[in-house]
């Protein structure tokens, strides 16, 4: 799986894991049954089972989606790792800066610096 190309880097990956969060980054529906075999094969191995219920699964773009992907639900927008992300850039970004933008304090006077 090729994973999401970020501009400005030259790595590129389909997983982002921290602790027991998985995120797997599908550019193509083809993906999920390379996803669906490996999730087989661990469970298989270690005994676990995928918590579909805390699941969730994002459209980003234009991307026609299934009403489920391996059984998870898709949603309009998810959290990653405190990042919220929706299926358009600016959503994206409104939903992150807005919590930025509330958290600086107000003031009620602005200075300037003097020469």
């Amino acid at each position: 799986m090729p994973g999401i190309h970020i501009r400005g880097t030259t790595r590129s990956s389909p997983v982002i894991a921290y602790a027991d969060d998985i995120t797997v980054l599908v550019t193509q529906p083809e993906d999920f049954d390379t996803i669906r075999q490996a999730v087989h094969k661990y469970e298989k191995a270690k005994g676990a089972q995928l918590n579909t219920p805390k699941s969730k699964a994002l459209a980003i773009a234009n991307w026609t989606t299934p009403e489920t992907a391996l059984g998870i639900d898709f949603q309009d927008r998810i959290t990653i790792l405190g990042l919220k992300v929706a299926s358009t850039l600016g959503f994206s970004m409104k939903a992150n800066w807005d919590r930025v933008v509330r958290a600086i304090p107000a003031r009620q006077e602005w200075h300037t610096p003097t020469s």
